[in-house]
Order: structure tokens, then C-alpha cells, then sequence
């Protein structure tokens, strides 16, 4: 898997721009990403969705001290890859 800091390194190096810079645009594209998510916002590229799923408000019994637990309603992220991806890795 692919660490942040060697997409950096190859972003830099394929585009001949220093590594702050292209650590800057790194990091920029996912806090985008991201907020974009968080706005409900979808993201579809020809490599993946990022689609924003709302799980709603529920209780859950806990068992350690055997009361009900109320978790408010919160929003996950969900990356999937696209089929065209899929199928492309997979030849």
C-alpha cells in the first residue's frame, strides 16, 4: 500500500516540483475531498466514488454496565472503486 509521503515523492518527481509542494497539493486534493464528504457531497472519478453515508441516531445495550447507550446520528465516508478500475487492475 502506498504511503502519503511516497505519493509525495513520485507527484514531485514526475512533475520535477519540489516535495513541499507537492506535499501541499496532496494535502490539499484530500482535506477537498474530505470536506466535500462531510457537505454531502459525492466525488466520482474513473478510479473511485467517495460517496457521504448518514447513519442514523440508535441505542445500543451495553453489556459492561447493562444500560442502553445512545449514539447520535454521524455522517462515514465510503471509498469504492469503480468498475472500470476493477476491471482494469484485475487484466
Amino acid at each position: 500500500m502506498m504511503q502519503k509521503k511516497e505519493l509525495v515523492e513520485k507527484i514531485a518527481s514526475d512533475l520535477g516540483i519540489p516535495k513541499g509542494k507537492a506535499r501541499k497539493a496532496v494535502d490539499m486534493v484530500l482535506m477537498t475531498l474530505v470536506d466535500n464528504g462531510l457537505k454531502g457531497e459525492d466525488f466520482i472519478s474513473s478510479i473511485a466514488k467517495l460517496k457521504t453515508k448518514t447513519i442514523p441516531a440508535k441505542s445500543l445495550y451495553d453489556e459492561s454496565t447493562g444500560q442502553m447507550q445512545d449514539l447520535p446520528e454521524r455522517k462515514q465516508l465510503l471509498l469504492r472503486p469503480t468498475k472500470k478500475y476493477l476491471e482494469t487492475i484485475a487484466s
